[in-house]
C-alpha cells in the first residue's frame, strides 16, 4: 500500500469533526480513485503489483470499520 493512501486513510479515520458519513464519502473518494489508478495502470500497461490492491484492500477494510458495506469489489468492477 502507499504510504500516502495510508496517511488519508488514518486522517480520515482519526478526524472527530467528521461524522462518519461524512468520513464513509471521503473513503469512497479515495476507493473510487485508487480503482481509476487501477484501471489505467491495466489499460497502460503498468507493473500490475504497484500497490494499488494493497490500497483497495485498506480501503475496503476501513470502510467496514464504518460499517459501510462496499459491493464493489475486486477487479471485476474495472
Amino acid at each position: 500500500m502507499t504510504s500516502s493512501t495510508k496517511a488519508q486513510l488514518n486522517e480520515i479515520l482519526a478526524d472527530m469533526s467528521l461524522t462518519n458519513l461524512d468520513k464513509s464519502a471521503a473513503i469512497l473518494k479515495l476507493q473510487e480513485d485508487a480503482r481509476d489508478l487501477q484501471r489505467a495502470a491495466t489499460e497502460g500497461g503498468m507493473d500490475p503489483d504497484d500497490g494499488l490492491n494493497k490500497d483497495l484492500r485498506e480501503i475496503e477494510l476501513a470502510l467496514e470499520t464504518l460499517g459501510v458495506n462496499s459491493d464493489e469489489t475486486g477487479a471485476a468492477t474495472l
